[in-house]
């Protein structure tokens, strides 16, 4: 499709900076499709920029007689337009008064594809279920969010944890942690990342006696060089056998979902 007389083109080319469209513009021959053709590169270049301020484009008749077209953006977490959804019809059946409903509907529907497209969330089956309606993990464009993680099993009991006779419960910290950080590093492999990627965590403890407990086993997994994090009690988590939960979030640009995961 002809990109200064189409929709679709039109919003793609509204897109680019300034000085972009310009130059792409001097490259392309604005042919003639119809009487309504708009060929002065001047005055494609205004309607280009009241496209990108109304946030859709349309095409009235100038590629196809009798034919006219509506576009909106899809667009990235960025704000940028990666693509764009359009409808056409003939004329006699898209007025002005359709197109306002039309644009509506676009919009919405342009806003699910680029939630479908640039956000992701993932339950890992082979490990512990989240307690709650929420994912192990989410990714939105180029991050991923770890949700809290503890070092529960998939049969709600938990590592680190030794029941004696008489009932009493020894808990290694260092094991616990050990383990969580483990179940980070399954997740994000299962989605192409890794414990390099993360950027910033949060730990938190039951008890802030552990906290030298913590740190040594965290240093088998990071150095100075690896994620900010902050530290701190609370007063309670959902088992009395959890004694910490750590979230993380990675950068990743390189990272994909598949469809198995881990």
């Amino acid at each position: 499709m002809p990109l200064h007389c189409s929709a679709v083109g039109k919003v793609l080319l509204a897109s680019l900076t300034g000085a972009e469209r310009e130059r792409f513009l001097g490259h392309i021959d604005l042919v003639r499709f119809t009487n309504h053709t708009l060929i002065d590169r001047a005055q494609l270049t205004q309607e280009l920029r009241q496209v990108a301020q109304a946030g859709h484009a349309l095409e009235n008749e100038e590629w196809e007689e009798g034919l006219r077209s509506i576009a909106v953006p899809i667009k990235n977490a960025h704000g940028l337009a990666v693509a764009a959804i359009a409808l056409s019809a003939p004329a006699s059946r898209l007025d002005d008064g359709a197109l306002v409903a039309i644009r509506t509907a676009l919009l919405a529907h342009a806003e699910r594809i680029a939630h479908a497209m640039f956000t992701e969330s993932r339950i890992f089956p082979q490990k512990a279920r989240p307690r709650g309606p929420f994912p192990h993990l989410k990714r939105v464009e180029n991050f991923i969010f770890v949700s809290g993680t503890s070092a529960r099993k998939p049969d709600d009991t938990f590592e680190g944890v030794r029941v004696a006779a008489d009932g009493s419960v020894e808990i290694d910290i260092r094991k616990q942690t050990r383990v969580v950080f483990e179940n980070i590093r399954d997740m994000l492999e299962g989605v192409g990342s890794g414990l390099q990627d993360v950027v910033d965590l949060h730990a938190y403890l039951t008890d802030m006696g552990d906290y030298d407990g913590f740190n040594q086993a965290y240093s088998e997994f990071f150095g100075f060089d690896g994620p900010a994090r902050t530290t701190v009690g609370v007063n309670e988590l959902p088992h009395p056998h959890q004694r910490l939960m750590v979230r993380a979030v990675a950068f990743a640009p390189h990272s994909h979902f598949n469809e198995e995961g881990v």
